[in-house]
């Protein structure tokens, strides 16, 4: 009698890139932009629930962020990939519903990535 034994093995890759001076204005534009639109719903959903104890939900913050592209002081979002923006909201929003009740989020910093 044989046995089938499954045995997933996992690897790692480290990878390294050099932008050039316009890719890495681009990735800082896209970043900033996405750590902007993570703090600012991170302060909406907190002021909601501490002022009217009321749960902002993944629908109400899509439809706010694309009111917040349309309006004419914040067109800049637009301008950049809507992957970032978007995606790391979704991405934030599901940790936040898994992590809730754990602790209280913080808001981004801006970190250099090409010192």
């Amino acid at each position: 009698m044989q046995y089938k034994v499954n045995i997933e093995i996992k690897r790692a890759y480290r990878y390294r890139f050099y932008p050039t001076e316009g890719q890495a204005r681009e990735l800082a534009r896209s970043f900033g932009s996405a750590r902007f639109v993570y703090n600012h719903f991170l302060r909406l959903r907190t002021d909601a629930w501490f002022n009217e104890q009321k749960r902002l939900n993944y629908n109400d913050t899509s439809s706010l962020l694309t009111r917040l592209k349309r309006d004419p002081e914040f067109t800049w979002l637009s301008e950049v990939s809507s992957a970032p923006v978007g995606g790391y909201w979704v991405q934030d929003y599901r940790e936040f519903l898994a992590l809730e009740s754990a602790t209280m989020e913080r808001l981004r910093k801006k970190v250099c990535l090409i010192c």
